[in-house]
C-alpha cells in the first residue's frame, strides 16, 4: 500500500515573490521566442500528472478541489495554461527554464536561480507564486490559481523544459526522425519528449495512469517516495528549484544524448531502443514525480486554507 502522502508540516513563509507577471521582458526572453516553442509534457503528459495527484490527494483536498472547481477537475484543466500563452504573451515564459548556454554536462550545467530566472519569470518562480496565492482567496482568484500550478508543476518535470538556452530546450534540434502514431514521423527533439514518446506508450490517460500508480504501489519507484517529497514545499522557491535542476541533469544524462552516450543532432534518427529506454527510466518517473509532488503542495494548501492569510508578497 501507498504510504501517508500528507506532508507533516505546511510550506515555509516567503517574502519575496514575483515583483511584476506584466513587465516588459529582457533580452533573454525576445531571444527565447524567436523561434516557436513547445510546452511541456503535451495534453497527455499533463493530464497524466494531474490523474496521478487526483489519486493521491487527501479527502479534504478533494472536496476543497472540488469547490474551486465545480464540475472540472485537475486532470481537465491541466492543459489549460497552454491554451492561453498566445492571447496572455506575459505567461509564455513561466512555463520553462533556459539554463545557461555554456553548459555541456551534469558537473557543469546547474540551474541557477539569480542567472537563470531573471525576475522570477521562469517556472520555478510561478510554482512559489501561485502557491502562495492559493493561501490567500480573499485577495486572489483560487480557480485561475490552481490551473496554473497544476501545470507548472507538470512543466518543471519534463526535462527539456529545464534545459540549455543555447538550443531552447531541444526545439532547435530538428528535424529528428521518430514515427508518431497517427502523427508523422519529423519533429525537433522537444516535441518527441513533450508528447511522442508518451503517445506511443499510452492509449488512455485512465489506463496509462493506472500503469504509473503500479509501479509506485509496491512497484519500482515504491522506496523512493519519501525522498521524492524531501522537498515539497511549493512557496519555497528552492524546493520548485530543485526539481528544476533534477530535469536539467535528466536532460543531460538521457534526453540529449543517444543509447551510446553521442548527443543528438540534426538529421538523427530517433530509435525504438531509445525510446523504450528513455520511457522506463526517466518519462514514466518524472510524470510520476510531478504528480505526486503536486498533490502533496496541494495537500499543504487545503490543510491550512481558510486559516489567517501569511504575511506574503504577489504579483501585481
Amino acid at each position: 500500500m501507498l504510504p501517508n502522502k500528507l506532508p507533516t508540516s505546511g510550506p515555509t513563509t516567503k517574502d519575496t515573490f514575483l515583483p511584476s507577471q506584466r513587465k516588459m521582458f529582457r533580452f533573454v526572453l525576445l531571444f527565447h521566442f524567436l523561434v516557436v516553442r513547445t510546452f511541456a509534457w503535451g495534453s497527455t503528459g499533463h493530464e497524466l500528472v494531474a490523474w496521478v495527484a487526483t489519486q493521491m490527494v487527501a479527502p479534504e483536498t478533494e472536496t476543497w478541489i472540488a469547490d474551486i472547481l465545480g464540475a472540472e477537475n485537475l486532470t481537465s484543466v491541466a492543459n489549460w495554461a497552454d491554451s492561453i500563452t498566445r492571447e496572455e504573451v506575459w505567461s509564455q515564459p513561466l512555463h520553462f527554464i533556459n539554463v545557461d548556454d555554456t553548459c555541456t554536462s551534469v558537473e557543469n550545467c546547474k540551474f541557477t536561480y539569480e542567472r537563470d530566472c531573471l525576475d522570477d519569470q521562469c517556472v520555478a518562480g510561478s510554482i512559489a507564486n501561485y502557491t502562495s496565492r492559493l493561501f490567500d482567496s480573499e485577495v486572489h482568484d483560487d480557480y485561475e490559481s490552481l490551473k496554473f500550478l497544476v501545470h507548472f508543476i507538470g512543466d518543471v518535470h519534463q526535462p527539456l523544459h529545464c534545459a540549455r538556452a543555447s538550443d531552447l530546450g531541444g526545439n532547435r534540434i530538428s528535424p529528428v526522425h521518430y514515427a508518431v502514431a497517427g502523427q508523422g514521423e519529423t519533429w525537433d527533439l522537444h516535441q518527441i519528449w513533450d508528447f511522442g514518446i508518451i503517445e506511443n506508450h499510452v492509449e488512455s490517460v485512465d489506463g496509462g495512469g493506472q500503469e504509473l500508480m503500479g509501479l509506485i504501489d509496491g512497484g519500482k519507484w515504491a522506496d523512493e517516495l519519501e525522498e521524492w517529497l524531501e522537498c515539497s514545499d511549493g512557496m519555497d522557491k528552492g524546493c520548485p528549484s530543485a526539481w528544476g535542476q533534477e530535469s536539467v541533469e535528466f536532460s543531460l544524462d538521457f534526453a540529449y544524448v543517444d543509447l551510446d552516450g553521442k548527443q543528438i543532432k540534426d538529421g538523427d534518427d530517433i530509435t525504438q531502443e531509445y525510446a523504450e529506454d528513455r520511457w522506463e527510466k526517466v518519462i514514466q518517473k518524472r510524470l510520476l514525480q510531478g504528480g505526486y509532488r503536486l498533490a502533496a503542495v496541494l495537500d499543504a494548501v487545503a490543510r491550512t486554507h481558510g486559516t489567517e492569510s501569511r504575511n506574503k508578497n504577489y504579483i501585481s
